[in-house]
């Protein structure tokens, strides 16, 4: 099975979001989707989202193979 390590990096401060999932692609679309409707669960990344604008984020990620998805939550 594979796992994602994913980090959000806002390119004007440095400062990174780090996630862990199994659909990076999903779980993008998902952040995304509350960012822009101003309603993310981290207040800290939805106060620099709006700051910032979207276009001053980085998206990237680590693929891992594990055989749980706790294993996943331990590397995060």
């Amino acid at each position: 099975m594979l796992g994602y390590i994913y980090f959000i990096t806002n390119t004007v401060t440095g400062k990174k979001y780090i996630g862990e999932t199994l659909n990076f692609k999903e779980r993008k679309n998902k952040h995304l989707s509350y960012l822009r409707k101003d309603s993310h669960h981290s207040n800290k990344l939805q106060r620099a989202y709006n700051k910032y604008g979207e276009d001053n984020f980085e998206w990237s990620y680590e693929i891992y193979e594990i055989e749980n998805e706790a294993e996943l939550k331990i590397i995060e």
